[in-house]
């Protein structure tokens, strides 16, 4: 459990130190007066008896800069909620994935290779949180620029959620709920490529757990041919799949395809 919990710690510290570095370098004119700002946040404050909460990170320090309805919704003190703390209370299903997702979107948006704007929605996903009383809670995640230069670099990033309900322990609660097919054309290659590196499957597990995402509706003995393997080697991959998922996001998965649409849903195949 220490390892575990050292571990998660050194990953998290990994993305505040990816953050610091992409954002220390971004230089004005700023584009977004503090009265637009004030004014937004003026919005959000109000929006927080909807069961909505909200931080505004700033990636240059990586703290965060304002903040609403984290004590009200969460239960935590809001004085003293970190953004390291955001992802210590993540549910270990969605903690690895949520991490990768982010460091991608903070490349992306702090060299300025992604088209957004003030405001502008660029970043929407799911996951479940703990709250203070030690249940998890469902969100929805929008993430949009808050601050950014004339060359599209952004320094400060919007984080809105909106409560869904209480976390059910059921599979595929996290996942992009994007639509835009600029942010997929941008985001989904890197966040492919860099999947690979975290998922503890082999190859050959990865291109069979692919290949079931790709087919979902097809039996043993299609997505056997059409990786040129016996059915039984199949099997086996599969019998692997899914004790290296279950353990890697704590979710009880009952067949390899539902491990295989998980990922999917994630952007991660």
């Amino acid at each position: 459990m220490k390892t575990a919990a050292k571990d998660t710690n050194k990953k998290i510290i990994q993305l505040q130190e990816t953050a610091c570095s992409l954002a220390g370098n971004v230089c004005g004119p700023w584009l977004v007066s503090k009265e637009q700002q004030q004014k937004e946040l003026a919005i959000l404050k109000r929006l927080i008896v909807y069961e909505h909460f909200f931080f505004v990170t700033d990636l240059r320090n990586y703290a965060m800069a304002h903040s609403g309805g984290i004590e009200r919704w969460l239960g935590y003190n809001e004085n003293k909620f970190s953004m390291n703390d955001y992802f210590r209370i993540h549910h270990p299903s969605s903690l690895d994935v949520s991490l990768l997702k982010t460091s991608v979107w903070y490349e992306l948006i702090c060299i300025g290779k992604l088209k957004t704007g003030f405001m502008k929605n660029s970043f929407t996903m799911r996951h479940a949180l703990r709250h203070a009383n030690g249940n998890y809670i469902w969100v929805k995640l929008t993430g949009m620029p808050f601050q950014m230069n004339k060359n599209g670099q952004v320094t400060e990033c919007l984080n809105s959620f909106i409560i869904i309900g209480p976390y059910t322990n059921a599979t595929g609660i996290t996942g992009f709920v994007n639509t835009d097919d600029e942010y997929d054309a941008a985001i989904l290659p890197p966040l492919r490529t860099r999947s690979r590196e975290i998922l503890p499957f082999s190859v050959k597990e990865y291109d069979a757990l692919k290949m079931m995402a790709e087919n979902p509706c097809a039996v043993a003995d299609e997505i056997a041919a059409l990786l040129s393997i016996e059915k039984s080697t199949l099997n086996t991959y599969k019998k692997r799949l899914l004790l290296k998922a279950r353990e890697y996001t704590r979710l009880h998965f009952e067949e390899a395809v539902e491990v295989a649409l998980f990922f999917k849903q994630q952007g991660m195949l």
